[in-house]
């Protein structure tokens, strides 16, 4: 917990102190999530997850004993790299392998204790975008015809393997690209 003080000593001797103390070996009763790094994950890449053993009033606890825990999700594919260990005596864990393997919007993590101190699964992450990844092939014989202000037709060759789709990105006189 936090406490509030006040102290006035008399005489020469005065000593004020105002501020917050945390308490000491606050007990751990659930796990939240408190970084999802980088913020925008692309799919299939690695990305970090700090869990994090909190108090009843959301303040970091240390766990008395290794203390496992599993990452769910509800979005983004397939999810890997979603498990560690928070230390006992320590109130944290950064996982750094996580990957999910779909892009896609609105995702949440959910973190859940599979062994070790008895603590309430996380209520879900932040919602975050998995981005898609980068395309691995290019299509070739690019062609533009019927070049007008607003419009144009394009054509080209896929390539040996048929990709999800394609991003069209317009490029700028400054260099600057956005999609289209």
């Amino acid at each position: 917990g936090t406490w509030y003080f006040n102290t006035i000593g008399s005489g020469t001797t005065d000593l004020v102190v105002n501020g917050t103390v945390s308490a000491a070996g606050s007990t751990p009763t659930k796990l939240a999530i408190t970084s999802v790094s980088p913020a925008t994950p692309t799919a299939g890449s690695t990305f970090n997850v700090t869990v994090q053993a909190q108090d009843n009033t959301n303040a970091p606890a240390n766990v008395s004993a290794n203390t496992s825990i599993s990452l769910s999700n509800s979005g983004g594919g397939t999810i890997g790299g979603n498990s560690g260990t928070i230390n006992a005596g320590s109130s944290s864990v950064t996982l750094t392998g996580v990957t999910l393997s779909a892009a896609a919007t609105g995702v949440t993590l959910t973190a859940s204790r599979t062994s070790g101190d008895v603590l309430s699964a996380s209520d879900p992450s932040t919602s975050f975008n998995v981005l898609a990844a980068e395309p691995t092939a290019q299509p070739t014989a690019f062609t533009r015809t019927a070049v007008a202000t607003t419009s144009m037709t394009v054509g080209w060759t896929a390539p040996g393997s048929v990709p999800d789709g394609y991003i069209v990105l317009r490029t700028t006189a400054a260099g600057a690209t956005y999609p289209v």
